[in-house]
């Protein structure tokens, strides 16, 4: 599931290695800068909303993109461009592409549990290795779930 997701959102090897991440005008938009510098050699980030104009959560972040279901102002999105946008306290992401055919796809927290977890059960056939697994979500998730 994980890899065929990661095929839509791209098919071109550079960019794998490049994200556009909105955020929020938040503090995770604040640290993030702050970050840059150890992930340049194995992601290229572009920031929007970075927090030096524009006001906390306003037309942009998570919960923007996931109830417009498009990218934030001032962020143009081009198909199978990987994005991300977190919310103003950063303690929420998603991640979002357009399709080649130019149709949006979210990626939300519940959606990312779900992949990563199948992808790990594949792994764990492919080794022959049988583990119980489970994922558990809270039943507050800012109200979102």
């Amino acid at each position: 599931a994980l890899p065929i997701c990661t095929k839509q959102a791209s098919s071109n090897c550079d960019a794998h290695r490049s994200v556009k991440v909105d955020g929020a005008n938040g503090i995770g938009a604040l640290k993030l800068k702050e970050m840059e510098k150890y992930l340049q050699k194995a992601l290229f980030v572009q920031l929007y909303n970075d927090g030096s104009s524009g006001k906390l959560n306003y037309l942009c972040g998570a919960d923007y993109v996931k109830v417009q279901q498009t990218s934030p102002h001032g962020m143009e999105m081009k198909p199978t461009e990987r994005c991300c946008s977190f919310d103003g306290d950063a303690d929420r992401i998603v991640y979002y592409y357009n399709d080649s055919a130019g149709h949006f796809h979210l990626l939300d927290g519940d959606k990312i549990a779900t992949l990563i977890s199948t992808f790990l059960k594949e792994l764990l056939v492919k080794i022959d290795l049988s583990l119980r697994m489970a994922v558990i979500q809270t039943a507050y998730a800012n109200g979102s779930s």
